[in-house]
């Protein structure tokens, strides 16, 4: 069970078969079945596709740490969407992050303010083809803090 409270949300990935990784193919781009679950009555979860039950200001951020990736190796990013009742999906946040470097050069972590109404959706798009991200404790997560 990871962090939630009546004004905020902690998200963060996980692994049912133990593996501390897993690989994203294309077209598979939303982490549908990594996350722990939470209980809440202000947020629900249902397969990586976080809703939120009460219009408000929210401060919104994620984190996820790549531990490869095959196909574009010097670059890579991720995408916090919303998605409204009134539209498609919103690019609201984007983290594009190289390679190589200094520690932690994998680690790439984005956030930001914004209203969001009663049944928006919040989640994390990776659009990667080949990439691994890590499942290990406090390295890839998101979440949603309440602040009016």
């Amino acid at each position: 069970m990871d962090s939630s409270s009546s004004t905020w949300v902690h998200i963060a990935a996980k692994s049912d078969s133990g593996d501390h990784t897993v690989t994203i193919e294309r077209g598979h781009g939303v982490l549908a079945d990594h996350w722990k679950k939470i209980r809440s009555n202000k947020f629900s979860l249902d397969h990586g596709k976080l809703e939120v039950k009460e219009e408000g200001d929210y401060y919104i951020y994620s984190q996820v740490q790549y531990m490869e990736n095959e196909k574009n190796a010097y670059t890579t990013n991720h995408t916090v969407m919303v998605a409204g009742k009134h539209g498609g999906p919103d690019h609201f946040l984007t983290c594009v992050h190289e390679m190589y470097g200094f520690p932690p050069y994998k680690t790439c972590f984005t956030a930001g303010m914004r209203k969001l109404h009663k049944k928006d959706v919040v989640y994390l798009h990776v659009p990667c083809d080949g990439c691994a991200i890590s499942l290990d404790h406090d390295t890839t997560f998101f979440g949603l803090m309440k602040l009016t």
